[in-house]
């Protein structure tokens, strides 16, 4: 080859790499027309030690990894894999015409979510995958990318968070009042008097999508009702999903409002040890006993301990209670699921009377079974959006909730972040 042919070609694309848990086996990319992917979070090779995840570190800057779901094999990194790490190309091989309904209670996905792995890419404006940082990503942020190599390796064990204190019993008089929102395929719901306030979970979806929330032409109770609070607000993550807390990664508002953030003992993803919110991270290692935010007004929050743990039953369940009446917030946490606990608290949770329920896991089917009974004129709010493969929620849970007494408040494709009063 001479001199000329030699100046003629591309220069090489530079290999880059992050080290990564994965995230979701099964997920769909946060763009206007949403495509199936693996979601992975991962961090650079500087924090991809011990240190770094200890519990006094101030945190890591947290990366989101998309990779293409059709992808069908990734090649071999010409640049060795840090470790002792073994290709895994069986993540980039998965037949989407078996779509589980709960993937995330399979035994591929719970292995796959305690490895570290190393994605090794370059950036490519016509690649099919994408990264983009965890919190505070905006539209135009993401980079697209080409996946040349997944690998899994050793890697650093997460410490635990530091524990929850939860607040004194209180004998003010404020009355509070439990909303929730409409927020598509995700769940959001907010307990709140007219000075402060308690967010369960923050999550999104379809129809909700990245492009139109940051666009800021959407009506948003949720930020109308906490920016007019004049203290801080908590917020308690029920689980890991990422449909539980994608507002928090879409809204710097949002997060900046937030004094504490909760999360479940235990929890896989490694996005709240970003150090936009890691302290303030604390977590629940078993359940509160119920304490008095005001005369006759009461909350619970539930550590479960399930005898088969999946992403969706290990968690934090919430109550709610003001002059009698009782709403239960369960996350994805089937009333099923409750009844086998081996905490007597959380399995005695189905058999109580309810003025308000928001359905757990979405209205999936699993949700149709042990429905508890309704206090008169009780609400049953399905949480769920227009996503064609979810399909929630189903017509078995929306029949069950109505035959144990409660009117069934469904939205599938609401435009706005609107709030619905519950209690």
């Amino acid at each position: 080859m001479n001199y000329n042919e030699s100046s003629r070609m591309p220069p090489k694309k530079e290999e880059l790499a992050l080290y990564c848990k994965l995230e979701q086996l099964f997920a769909f990319t946060d763009f206007e027309e949403p495509t199936p992917c693996i979601r992975f979070i991962g961090v650079r090779d500087e924090d991809f030690n011990e240190q770094s995840f200890t519990q006094g570190s101030d945190g890591v800057a947290t990366f989101v990894v998309d990779v293409d779901a059709s992808t069908s094999k990734a090649p071999e990194s010409t640049e060795p894999s840090r470790g002792q790490s073994n290709p895994n190309s069986d993540l980039l091989q998965i037949d989407w015409n078996k779509f589980c309904e709960t993937p995330e209670d399979c035994k591929t996905c719970t292995e796959a979510s305690g490895l570290w792995y190393k994605i090794t890419y370059n950036i490519d404006p016509r690649g099919s995958s994408s990264t983009y940082a965890t919190f505070g990503a905006t539209a135009g942020t993401t980079q697209s990318i080409q996946v040349l190599a997944i690998s899994s390796l050793p890697g650093p064990t997460p410490a635990p968070f530091r524990p929850y204190t939860r607040r004194p019993d209180s004998a003010l008089q404020r009355t509070y009042s439990l909303l929730a929102f409409e927020v598509g395929q995700g769940m959001c719901n907010l307990i709140c008097s007219d000075v402060d306030g308690y967010i369960f979970d923050a999550g999104a979806g379809t129809p909700i999508t990245k492009a139109k929330y940051v666009s800021g032409f959407m009506r948003h109770d949720l930020h109308d009702q906490i920016q007019r609070l004049p203290e801080a607000v908590e917020f308690f993550l029920s689980h890991g999903d990422q449909d539980h807390w994608r507002m928090l990664a879409w809204d710097d508002r949002l997060i900046n409002k937030i004094s504490i953030f909760v999360v479940p003992s235990g929890m896989k993803s490694i996005a709240f040890f970003d150090v936009k919110v890691k302290p303030r991270v604390r977590e629940l290692s078993s359940h509160l006993p119920k304490w008095q935010l005001a005369p006759q007004t009461y909350l619970s929050v539930y550590r479960t301990r399930p005898p088969q743990k999946t992403s969706n039953n290990d968690g934090l369940i919430a109550v709610f209670e003001r002059d009698g009446e009782k709403a239960i917030l369960p996350g994805d946490c089937t009333y099923k699921e409750m009844r086998k606990d081996l905490d007597p608290g959380v399995s005695n949770l189905p058999s109580n009377v309810y003025k308000a329920v928001v359905v757990p896991h979405h209205g999936d089917k699993e949700s149709s079974y042990d429905v508890p009974p309704s206090q008169a004129n009780g609400i049953a709010f399905f949480s769920a959006g227009n996503h064609p493969t979810f399909n929630h929620p189903r017509p078995e849970s929306e029949a069950a909730h109505k035959i144990s007494g409660f009117s069934n408040h469904v939205n599938k494709i609401p435009a706005h972040i609107q709030k619905i009063v519950l209690l």
